[in-house]
C-alpha cells in the first residue's frame, strides 16, 4: 500500500498473490525436482520445468532461496527472506537508513598486507539436525552419520587413517560435513598438531572448516561430547567477526540450500577471499556476485576446493584483486545507493510486474477470489490465507471453500486501548491526541471509518460495576443483573462485548483511561472497591499488598483474562515526572507526601501486572508500550522543527504499536497544553525532599521497562531535567543567583506582570528573582539586599526620576516600562522593543497578571485541555476600546460591515480603564476575558498606545491565534519595529484590517491546516519566550 497507493485503496478490486517463504522453495518433491536438484550439485543444467505450463503465469514470491537454474520452476521470484533482510527495507522505506545488520558490517584492519593474513580456508558454524532433511532425494540421517562417527571415534584415538571410513560415502554428505573432512585430511599427519598445542611451530593446515555449535536435536550430540574430549579437529572455538576478518580465506557454507547474506556480506566484507559454494540455489543477494570478479566459485561437492585454493596461493596477486572487488561491493550495497538499487531490483519491481500480471475478477459469472482460483487449479493449489495488511493478526485461515474458526477472527473488529497510569499521569492530556489520532483511521478493507467510543459506558460497566450506578441515576440499563457479577463474569463479558463491538462490519475502538487509583472514597460512581481511608496510613509496599488496592478499580489480571479472547487489547503506559504527578493533586490524600506514599503504592502495582504481561496472550504482539510525556514537552527541545519531529516520531509509534494503518497526524497537539506547574514552588523544599526518597524506593520499579522499548522517546525516567535541577537546588542552594528587583510606583505594577507570569517558567533556572515593590525610589539601607539587583521605573514617575534612582541605587541595573512610545533610552533593559534601541535589553511584556490568574483558575476547572482551533466556539473575538489608537476605530467600522459573516465574539468600548475587574465599568473582567480568548480560534489584537499589547501574550497562551495589521501607523510608530520578533511566527499577519475577515474564512476552510498553525505558535511561542528569558537573565549576571 506504500509503494502502490493507487492500487491498493478500498475502490480497487481484489489482489490476490501465491507467495512462500524458507530456506528451500515449497514444492512438492517430485521425481523432476529430485533430479533437478541432484543436476545442481553435479553443475549440470537441467533444462526440463518442474511444473505444468498453465502455472507459469501466476508468479509465486518466494522469500528466501529460488533454485539457482530459474528453468526448473521460471515463475518463482527470489524475494528478501523475512526476519532481518525484510525489517532492512522496512526501516528504508519508512526512514530512509541503513539498517543495523548492514551499517556495522566488520571490514577488518585495512592496514594488513594480504601476506599476514592467516592462509587457511576459515569457517566456523553450527551443525544443525534439520538440514538433513530439507534437500530433496538426500540420504544422509542423523543415525546414518551417527554411525560412521562410531567407527571415526575409536580410529582417531588410535591414530588409524580416519578420513577413510568417510571417504565411502563422501557424495551422502551434507557440505559442512565435507567441509570438515577436508580438514581431517589436512591433518593426516599425526605428527601435525594444532598450533595452539604446538605454540606456533609446524605447518599450518590449508583448511580449517569445524563446527563451534550443535544441536542435541541433530540426533547426534552424545558423539559430539566425545569429539571434544579426544580433542578431533571437529570442533573450533567461536571466533568473532574481528578475528575472522584475519584469515585469507573464507567459504559460505550455509548448506546444500545456500547461504545468507550476513554470511556472504560478512565474508565479502574481510580483507580475505571468498571462496563461494555453488549449491542447486540461492537468494536474491546472489545475483550482485560475479564468479571470478568477487568471488572464486567452487563445486556443491568440494572436491575442486583445495585446488581452488592452490591457485589462490600461487596468484596472490589476482587473488587479492577479487578480494578487494568483494569488499568494494559489500561496501557498496551497504550504502545508501547501493540499498536503494537493492530495493527497487528487489522489493519495488517484482511487486509491481506481480501487481501488474494479476487480473481481478470482471468477466460475468465469476464469483469470488477462492472458488475462481479452485475452479482453475482444482487441489494443486490450495488458499490458505487471506489478509487485508490492516494489522498483523487480522489474516483469516482458509482451505479450499472453509475457514478455520480462529479467536483472531473474533477479536478483528473489537479494540480495547487503556491508558493506564497513576493518578496525575496527564490522561486528560493525552485523550484528546489519541482522540484525533483515532478518529483519522479508515479501515482499508472496507473505507469505513474507525467506531470510536472514548467514553464507553459499556467497558465502564465491565470494567468497574458501573452498571449499578446508572440504575440508581434513573438511567435504563441494558443488562439489569439481579446480583454483583465480577469483572470476569462470562456473562457480563459477553453482554459488554456484544454491545461496545457488534458485528457491523465496522471496526471498534474503545477507549478507557481511569486512572490508579480513581475517584473518592465517598464516589458516587459504583466502583467495586472504591479508595481506601485505609491507605492513607500505609507504606507503598503495604499498598502494593493490599488486597483491596491491587484490585482498585479494576483487578488488571482478571480484567485481561477475560477480556482477551474477545477483543485486542492494548495499554499505553503513561509516565510523567513523579513531582509533577504529585503537585497535579498536591491536595488530596491529606497531603502532597502522603499522596505520594500511595502513588508509589499503585506504581508497584501497576509494575508488577506490566512485566508479568509483556505480550499479547493470544497473538504473541507486543501487550503495552511506554508513554513519556517528557517527549512531547516543547520546553525540552532548542527548535520547533525539533519538537515537531519529536512529536512526528511519537505518534508514529503510537500508531504502530495500536496497529493503526494512518501513521500521520499534524494536529495531534492541537488540544495539547503544556502544563505550566513548577512542582518546586507548588510543594516546599522539605515535601520534594520527602518525594525524592519515595522516588529512590521506586528505582527499577518505575517506570517499567521492557527491552523492545528501544526508541529515544521510550527512554524516560521519574524525574525530568528541571525537576533534577529543583532537587539539586534543594542540596545546593547556591546554583542559583539572587537578583533583587526593586519596583518602584503602583502605576507601574502591570507592565511588570511578566516577574509574576513568565520569568520563572521559561527561565533556566541561574536565577532566584526577589521582588520588592516600593512606593518610590527613596534608597534605605534596611531594605538594599547585597548582590545582583535591578531597579525598575515606569515611564514619567513623578516619585522617581532616572537621576535620583542611579543615584540611590548606583549597584543596580535598570529597566524601564511603560515607555509605549519609546521615548526615553537611557535605561539597560525596557520593556518595549525598539530596532533603535538595539543595544538596550528587552524583556516581553508576557501576560498580565490578572488575566493569568484567571487563565490558571480555568485551566484547573477544565483539566488543562486547550481545545483545537477548528473546534471552537468563536472564529475570532474582538475585545479592545477604541480610545487608545486611532487604528482601533478602523477596525470597529470594518467588524460593522462584514463582522456578521463569521461566528465572533465583540466587546468594543469607547473609554479604557485600567481595572477590568471593577464593577463600575462596562469592560469584561479577567475570568471571563480569558473565557473568551479560551473559546476563539482567532483574537483580533489592534495595537494600542504600542503594538505589542498584553493579549498577544495572553491569547498565545489560550490557544488563540493573534491577528495583526502590519497598517502605515505601524510603520510609522515611533517604537520601530516593535513587533519584528513575531514576524516570523504563525501568527495571521494582514497588511490592513480590511484584509482580516476574507483571511480568517480562507483559514478556516482548511482545519487540519489550521490546527497546525495552533500548534506551530505553541511552539514558536515556548522557544521565543525560553530565548528572551534567557537573555535577560545573563544580562542580570552580567557585571554591571
Amino acid at each position: 500500500r506504500h509503494l502502490f497507493p493507487d492500487r491498493f485503496n478500498v475502490h480497487n478490486k481484489e489482489f490476490a498473490m501465491p507467495i512462500s517463504a524458507g530456506i528451500f522453495p515449497h514444492v512438492k518433491h517430485t521425481d523432476c525436482v529430485k533430479q533437478a536438484f541432484q543436476a545442481g550439485l553435479e553443475q549440470q543444467q537441467q533444462q526440463q520445468p518442474c511444473v505444468e505450463s498453465h502455472f507459469t503465469s501466476s508468479p509465486i514470491l518466494h522469500f528466501g532461496n529460488v533454485f539457482s537454474y530459474e528453468s526448473i520452476y521460471p515463475n518463482i521470484v527470489p524475494m528478501p527472506k523475512s526476519g532481518d533482510h525484510i525489517g532492512c527495507f522496512q526501516q528504508w522505506i519508512e526512514s530512509q537508513t541503513i539498517c543495523d545488520e548492514l551499517q556495522h558490517l566488520v571490514y577488518g584492519d585495512e592496514g594488513l598486507n594480504w601476506d599476514e593474513l592467516s592462509p587457511e580456508v576459515f569457517w566456523r558454524g553450527e551443525d544443525f539436525g534439520y538440514m538433513a532433511n530439507v534437500p530433496p532425494g538426500q540420504k544422509q540421517t542423523a543415525s546414518g552419520l551417527r554411525s560412521r562417527l562410531n567407527k571415526v571415534i575409536p580410529m582417531w584415538e588410535k591414530d588409524k587413517d580416519v578420513p577413510l571410513a568417510f571417504q565411502e560415502e563422501y557424495s551422502t554428505l551434507l557440505s559442512r560435513w565435507r567441509g570438515v573432512l577436508l580438514t581431517l585430511e589436512s591433518f593426516a599427519d599425526r605428527k601435525r598438531k594444532w598450533r595452539k598445542e604446538t605454540k606456533g611451530t609446524g605447518t599450518i593446515p590449508w583448511c580449517n572448516i569445524r563446527f563451534n555449535r550443535y544441536e542435541q536435536e541433530a540426533g547426534y550430540y552424545k558423539q559430539w561430547e566425545q569429539l571434544k574430549k579426544i580433542g578431533m579437529p571437529v570442533i573450533g572455538d567461536r571466533v568473532d567477526q574481528e578475528g575472522l576478518s584475519k584469515y585469507r580465506y573464507h567459504i559460505d557454507l550455509g548448506s546444500d540450500v545456500g547461504s545468507s547474506w550476513e554470511l556472504n556480506l560478512q565474508q565479502l566484507a574481510k580483507p580475505g577471499l571468498l571462496f563461494h559454494h555453488v549449491s542447486p540455489t540461492k537468494d536474491y543477494l546472489r545475483d550482485y556476485m560475479e564468479p571470478w570478479v568477487h568471488y572464486i566459485p567452487v563445486a556443491p561437492q568440494l572436491n575442486d576446493l583445495k585446488a581452488k585454493f592452490d591457485w589462490a596461493e600461487s596468484h596472490p596477486v589476482e587473488a587479492k584483486m577479487i578480494a578487494d572487488r568483494g569488499t568494494d561491493l559489500a561496501k557498496y550495497l551497504a550504502s545508501s545507493d547501493g540499498f536503494e538499487r537493492m530495493f527497487q531490483d528487489d522489493i519495488v519491481e517484482p511487486l509491481r510486474k506481480v501487481i501488474e500480471a494479476y487480473q481481478p475478477l470482471s468477466k460475468e459469472g465469476q464469483q469470488n477470489w477462492r472458488k475462481e482460483i479452485n475452479k482453475v487449479y482444482a487441489d494443486s493449489i490450495l488458499p490458505v490465507m487471506k489478509c487485508s495488511g490492516r494489522r498483523t493478526d487480522d489474516c483469516e485461515q482458509v482451505v479450499g471453500e472453509k475457514a478455520f474458526p480462529s479467536t483472531k477472527l473474533k477479536r478483528e473488529n473489537c479494540q480495547i486501548i487503556y491508558i493506564i497510569g497513576v493518578e496525575g499521569s496527564s490522561h486528560h492530556g493525552l485523550l484528546p491526541i489519541i482522540e484525533s489520532l483515532a478518529k483519522k483511521q479508515i479501515d482499508p478493507d472496507t473505507g469505513l471509518g474507525y467506531d470510536i467510543d472514548m467514553v464507553s459506558e459499556d467497558l465502564k460497566s465491565g470494567l468497574f460495576g458501573w452498571y449499578s450506578y446508572t440504575l440508581r441515576m434513573g438511567k435504563h440499563s441494558k443488562w439489569r443483573f439481579d446480583r454483583d457479577p465480577g469483572v470476569h463474569d462470562p456473562a457480563l463479558v459477553q453482554s459488554v462485548i456484544s454491545s461496545m463491538c457488534p458485528n457491523d462490519g465496522k471496526r471498534h475502538v474503545a477507549i478507557e483511561w481511569a486512572s490508579f487509583p480513581s475517584g473518592y472514597a465517598d464516589d458516587k460512581r459504583s466502583y467495586r472497591v472504591k479508595r481506601q481511608k485505609d491507605w492513607l496510613q500505609m507504606t507503598p509496599e503495604e499498598i502494593a499488598n493490599d488486597a483491596l488496592a491491587s484490585v482498585h478499580p479494576v483487578d488488571l489480571n482478571a480484567f485481561y483474562d477475560a477480556y482477551a479472547p474477545h477483543a485486542e487489547i492494548k495499554f499505553v503506559v503513561l509516565n510523567r515526572d513523579y513531582t509533577e504527578t504529585i503537585a497535579s493533586h498536591k491536595d488530596w490524600d491529606t497531603g502532597p507526601t502522603t499522596h505520594s506514599r500511595i502513588i508509589s503504592g499503585f506504581m508497584i502495582i501497576l509494575s508488577r501486572f506490566l512485566t508479568s504481561h509483556l505480550v499479547d496472550s493470544i497473538t504473541g504482539t507486543k501487550l503495552w508500550s511506554l508513554f513519556c510525556l517528557e517527549s512531547i514537552f516543547a520546553k525540552n527541545y532548542q527548535s520547533a522543527s525539533e519538537v515537531n519531529e519529536a512529536r512526528r516520531r511519537v505518534i508514529f509509534e503510537l500508531a504502530f504499536f495500536l496497529d493503526w494503518p494512518i501513521k500521520e497526524c499534524p494536529d495531534c497537539f492541537s488540544h495539547w497544553h503544556e502544563s505550566t506547574k513548577v512542582p518546586a514552588q507548588l510543594l516546599g523544599p522539605d515535601n520534594m525532599k520527602i518525594l525524592y526518597e519515595h522516588m529512590s524506593a521506586l528505582d527499577g520499579i518505575w517506570p517499567p521497562k521492557r527491552s523492545d522499548d528501544i526508541l529515544p522517546e521510550q527512554q524516560c525516567g521519574l524525574l525530568t531535567k528541571s525537576t533534577t535541577q529543583a532537587l539539586d537546588d534543594l542540596e545546593h542552594p547556591s546554583s542559583a543567583t539572587p537578583v533583587t528587583i526593586y519596583s518602584f510606583g503602583k502605576h507601574g505594577k502591570k507592565a511588570q506582570s511578566i516577574f509574576h507570569t513568565a520569568v520563572h517558567r521559561f527561565g533556566t533556572g541561574r536565577v532566584d528573582y526577589i521582588l520588592e515593590e516600593k512606593s518610590d525610589c527613596e534608597y534605605t539601607i534596611a531594605n538594599q539586599q547585597d548582590g545582583p539587583c535591578l531597579a525598575i521605573n515606569y515611564f514619567a514617575n513623578p516619585k522617581c526620576f532616572y537621576g535620583d534612582m542611579i543615584r540611590q541605587y548606583p549597584t543596580c541595573k535598570t529597566m524601564l516600562t511603560n515607555d509605549e512610545n519609546c521615548d526615553d533610552n537611557r535605561y539597560d533593559a525596557r520593556g518595549y522593543y525598539s530596532s533603535k534601541m538595539i543595544d538596550t535589553t528587552y524583556l516581553p511584556l508576557g501576560p498580565r497578571k490578572d488575566s493569568w490568574d484567571a487563565y490558571q483558575m480555568l485551566m484547573n476547572q477544565n483539566g488543562s485541555v486547550i481545545a483545537a482551533s477548528s473546534q471552537r466556539k468563536y472564529a475570532f473575538n474582538a475585545i479592545f476600546t477604541k480610545s487608545t489608537h486611532a487604528g482601533r476605530s478602523i477596525l470597529a467600522d470594518v467588524l460593522q460591515m462584514d463582522g456578521n459573516s463569521l461566528s465572533s465574539f465583540e466587546q468594543i468600548t469607547d473609554t479604557w480603564q485600567p481595572d477590568p475587574n471593577k464593577n463600575s465599568n462596562d469592560l469584561l473582567d479577567s475570568k471571563s476575558y480569558m473565557k473568551v480568548l479560551l473559546e476563539s480560534t482567532f483574537t483580533l489584537a489592534p495595537a494600542g498606545h504600542n503594538p505589542e499589547c498584553f493579549r498577544l501574550y495572553e491569547a498565545v497562551e489560550a490557544g488563540s491565534i493573534p491577528v495583526i495589521s502590519l497598517d502605515k501607523d505601524y510603520k510609522q510608530h515611533k517604537c520601530k519595529d516593535s513587533l519584528s520578533h513575531w514576524l516570523d511566527s504563525p501568527i495571521v499577519i494582514v497588511e490592513s484590517w480590511n484584509e482580516a475577515i476574507p483571511t480568517m474564512q480562507k483559514l478556516l476552510e482548511e482545519p487540519e491546516a489550521l490546527d497546525k498553525r495552533q500548534a506551530d505558535l505553541h511552539v514558536w511561542y515556548n522557544q521565543y519566550m525560553s530565548s528572551a528569558v534567557h537573555d535577560f537573565e545573563s544580562f542580570l549576571l552580567s557585571e554591571k
